[in-house]
């Protein structure tokens, strides 16, 4: 078994080819193939404008923005049909599925791409309606205590018996 540093690092990888899979369609373009991510490949439409080269991401970690601008030149195929392209017996088709960035967190924008910033929704929570004041008179209370224990007495005003507590000392009645 290996260290969980490269656990950690084998998720990594297998997540972000997995993003870089869904944002290109999630299948190969020229034959709907998607039942193995490994077999799925990035094919530059123009091999011209190749900046990296998807297989040393492994090696060689970019940021995002930067696969993304990448991302854009390729279209997704299985390895048949990437060899086959390659081979001059396939071509590319005229209609595939473009780059969805968003799928990374992220939206195109003129000079590349932006980190789309999260919108933070805030739960207001309703005010309890507060129960009326424990409004009761020195005479009353001290006729209370005198009959019923601070227990009762809170319960009878709805209110906690530390607020009968509190009331009580505040009228020296303790």
């Amino acid at each position: 078994m290996g260290s969980k540093l490269s656990e950690k690092v084998t998720r990594y990888r297998k997540n972000i080819k997995n993003k870089m899979i869904l944002s290109m369609g999630g299948k190969c373009q020229c034959c709907g193939y998607s039942r193995c991510n490994d077999a799925l490949e990035f094919h530059h439409i123009d091999p011209t404008q190749k900046e990296l080269a998807f297989g040393q991401l492994r090696s060689n970690p970019k940021k995002i923005s930067s696969v993304l601008l990448e991302l854009k030149k390729c279209i997704l195929l299985c390895s048949i049909c990437h060899r086959e392209i390659h081979a001059g017996i396939r071509i590319v088709p005229n209609v595939y599925c473009k780059l969805d960035p968003s799928v990374f967190g992220w939206r195109e924008v003129e000079v590349g791409f932006e980190k789309i910033e999260k919108e933070v929704s805030v739960e207001v929570k309703e005010k309890k309606e507060r129960k009326k004041k424990f409004e009761v008179s020195r005479d009353e209370l001290k006729d209370l205590l005198d009959i019923k224990s601070m227990v009762a007495i809170g319960k009878m005003f709805e209110v906690s018996d530390n607020a009968v507590r509190k009331r009580a000392k505040k009228f020296g009645l303790l």
